[in-house]
């Protein structure tokens, strides 16, 4: 089917059309419909929010909308989004695009009377400047109504930039296999399992779902399921947000941020440029914002496999289409998956409510289930969006040959459809109501209780309400002045935050360097000859040299830090590993390889040891005593601010006891550990059933230490080491017949232990994590005593 292609280029405020149908061709040269540096800006915000709030705009901004009469004046002297907002926007885009006066305008009119039902129009436009990608072409209105909404036409994207366009096949399938994504951190709005249902439904799909991935299980996902065995399509059902991310504190402020928005941080380490995230869990539970780079760089290498059955991304999330006006056209998570070839990719460029976002997505792959294009499920998804709202949020950008409809699925003749199946793990009933996915998720909200009772408050409150009751103190003489002589604990506390994170993120690389790079490297190794393989070989490669440095780039900004001398080390390991991979040469990659392990074999052991020593040096007791210094110097004495100091020093408190009791038991864990393993030894690999029964009644004694809490872990725990005694009690009476069951027992007893000893050590990994930001609320306090002169 013809198509009319729009070819899109912009210098300064001036736009530039070349226009193709057929064998008709023409130019357009007209000003942009919106200034990139606040025009647009200002028009995508009022869109995305329906409502008009003078304070969300800069004085720039709201005198175009104002000027464009896209605000205009309401009842009670203020100022409202037009009740035509959509309309008139979609006119602008259309009156700059295509004028009816000149070359383009001819062209556009000659492709809509030809085809007169169904317009399929393709824009095209450069990935050096993401102004004009950052348009909402999609609200294009022509001839009293929109040019996409309903059957009038359809829309796709493509990027226009060197490198070589695949020809992909339609894949033949009995049904379609999708990878469902569904991340749940906790500490974001909860979208609920409706979109899960509405996918999961459909029976000519095959859904593998990943319940609350981490970015790393996904990736693990991707490498066990390559080439013909990798999903058609790739759906993420979460949030996003479009913005900087901070270097200290990893949340996302808004891109023309002068500081993270962070309450708890506040730092001046924002990224220099802005791209989209995607909100996955960490390994704490809480958010773990992954960059469209990162993200689009895990596809890609599935992508670069011969084969792959890979044809189409949905990510169902807020802004993961949106790009940052004269930027780079890759600053959003649709464009850079674009950019990794992906054929089709669908994104959304604003704000999207998740009711809306079910809706799209069940009609989306019910069209695909029919066996329409993704062109034309794409338009009846669209349709099926209420009307006035989030029908032009949905975007789709191509990336093969010349492929008008992107019909990348054929369904084999005779196909038996199965039935339905289930997903893989339950799931609950819709939430009530519509949650929006929107930039405001970035920093969670906890409650704290308004009493002065904590005992029972969670680690999340006792730590917010902290952090709420160093708010009062910042900027106030009289407070820096009485706080001098805790400036010096204050530091250490911050220090030892810092040196948390710092561990804890080299810790993670190192993990992620065997994992994802030494082990695959290690097993390509014996077919370094074969040249596929040697591809495969400089992509892991490339990501070892991505990870260390990462690692490199926390050595350099802790210069004094002794304990990172091995960091040199590592580096010289990469670089020879990249040498040997760029030449070719087998022995001089297994030496780099061998070299790799010793480091990978010792340093995370430390790097644990390390972390457990900053969680030791906090000084959170020294926080309190401070705390209750400065609340009597809030005024008025009876102010709420007082209180909430009040109630920070309880807090602090509270948390110095509950982290004094996770160090004690980690340390008792950690003693226990060495023991467990001779226990293990003297059972199955020495036969010393004898020797074991000697050492039980110690070990014995410390386990029931540390299982007498009421969690599941423990009672499985308690459960196992009343097995074993029961058999030690016995055998003592009736000899060697039970030995086979003894060490049976006590291997599901070890491993319980193990299983414990992990949940202990991971509580408290998230107990510091959750600290870490309040460091930059001790920052504020510290800056503020220096400025009253108080400390050096």
């Amino acid at each position: 089917m013809d198509r009319l292609v729009l070819e899109l280029s912009r210098q300064d405020d001036q736009l530039h059309g070349w226009a193709r149908f057929g064998e008709s061709s023409g130019w357009a040269h007209t000003k942009l419909p919106f200034d990139a540096e606040f025009g647009l800006p200002a028009v995508l915000k009022l869109l995305n929010r329906e409502a008009y709030n003078a304070d969300d705009y800069l004085d720039a901004e709201d005198a175009f909308l104002r000027q464009a009469e896209l605000v205009i004046p309401s009842g009670d002297d203020g100022l409202v989004a037009s009740t035509a907002l959509r309309r008139q926007v979609g006119q602008r885009l259309m009156a700059s695009l295509l004028p009816p006066n000149q070359q383009a305008g001819y062209v556009f009119k000659s492709a809509y009377e030809a085809l007169n039902a169904t317009l399929p129009v393709e824009i095209q436009f450069d990935a050096n400047d993401g102004t004009v990608g950052a348009l909402p072409w999609e609200l294009l209105h022509f001839d009293e109504d929109f040019l996409f909404r309903g059957s009038r036409g359809t829309l796709s994207r493509r990027l226009n930039y060197p490198r070589h366009i695949a020809s992909w096949q339609p894949v033949e399938v009995d049904r379609l296999r999708v990878l469902l994504i569904a991340p749940r951190p906790r500490d974001v709005s909860d979208l609920g399992e409706a979109e899960i249902q509405a996918i999961t439904s459909i029976n000519e799909l095959e859904v593998d779902f990943l319940p609350r991935p981490t970015v790393e299980e996904f990736f693990n996902y991707l490498q066990t399921h390559r080439r013909a065995r990798a999903p058609h399509v790739i759906h993420f059902d979460g949030h996003g947000v479009f913005g900087r991310r901070c270097a200290a504190c990893r949340m996302v402020s808004p891109r023309r941020a002068p500081v993270c928005r962070n309450p708890a941080c506040g730092r001046d380490m924002l990224e220099d440029t802005a791209q989209g995230y995607l909100a996955w869990e960490g390994p704490s539970q809480n958010v773990d914002f992954v960059s469209a780079e990162d993200f689009a760089d895990k596809i890609g290498k599935v992508m670069g496999d011969e084969g792959c059955a890979l044809r189409m991304v949905v990510v169902s999330a807020c802004r993961s289409a949106q790009l940052a006006s004269g930027g780079s056209a890759f600053s959003g998570i649709a464009q850079r998956l674009n950019k990794a070839n992906v054929p089709a990719v669908v994104a959304m460029q604003l704000d999207i409510l998740a009711d809306q976002a079910t809706t799209f997505a069940q009609a989306l792959y019910r069209g695909l289930a029919n066996g329409d294009s993704v062109v034309d499920a794409l338009a009846w998804a669209r349709t099926g969006l209420r009307q006035d709202q989030q029908w032009y949020c949905p975007v789709l950008y191509l990336r093969a040959v010349d492929d008008t409809e992107a019909r990348f699925f054929t369904f084999r003749t005779g196909a038996t459809r199965s039935p339905e199946r289930a997903p893989a793990h339950a799931v609950g009933a819709p939430p009530d109501g519509s949650t929006q996915r929107s930039e405001t998720v970035v920093v969670s909200n906890v409650l704290v209780p308004q009493t002065d009772d904590l005992t029972a408050a969670s680690d999340e409150q006792l730590i917010a309400a902290l952090e709420r009751g160093v708010e009062p103190l910042l900027g106030v003489p009289s407070v820096a002045h009485a706080l001098v002589p805790y400036a010096t604990d204050f530091g250490a506390c911050i220090q030892q935050l810092e040196a948390f994170t710092d561990y804890k993120l080299l810790h993670d690389r190192l993990h992620e360097l065997r994992v994802f790079c030494f082990r695959p490297l290690r097993f390509q190794l014996r077919d370094m000859t074969d040249r596929d393989v040697l591809t495969v070989m400089q992509r892991d490669s490339d990501a070892a040299r991505k990870h260390v440095m990462d690692i490199q780039a926390v050595a350099q900004r802790r210069p004094h830090d002794d304990n990172l001398g091995w960091v040199a080390k590592l580096v010289g390991c990469e670089a020879e590993l990249r040498s040997g991979v760029s030449s070719g040469r087998p022995t001089i990659v297994r030496r780099a390889l061998d070299r790799l392990a010793t480091v990978l074999n010792v340093y995370p052991t430390q790097l644990n040891v390390l972390m457990m020593q900053s969680a030791e040096g906090l000084r959170l007791d020294k926080v309190s005593e401070a705390l209750r210094v400065a609340a009597p110097l809030v005024v008025p004495s009876d102010s709420p601010a007082r209180a909430l100091v009040a109630r920070a020093a309880v807090a602090a408190q509270h948390l110095k006891a509950t982290l004094d009791r996770a160090l004690a038991e980690h340390r008792d864990w950690q003693e226990l550990e060495p023991d467990l393993a001779d226990a293990d030894a003297l059972l199955t690999d020495e036969d010393d059933v004898e020797g074991f029964m000697a050492t039980w009644p110690q070990i014995s004694a410390a386990l029931r230490e540390l299982c007498k809490g009421p969690t599941d872990d423990q009672e499985l725990l308690q459960a196992s080491l009343e097995r074993v005694q029961a058999l030690v009690d016995v055998r003592q009476s009736i000899g060697d017949k039970l030995d086979a069951p003894l060490r049976e027992a006590f291997s599901q007893c070890e491993s319980n232990a193990t299983v414990r000893f992990f949940n202990v050590d991971s509580n408290l990994r998230t107990l510091l994590i959750r600290l870490g930001p309040l460091s930059g609320r001790l920052d504020a306090l510290v800056i503020g005593i220096r400025q009253a002169g108080g400390a050096s």
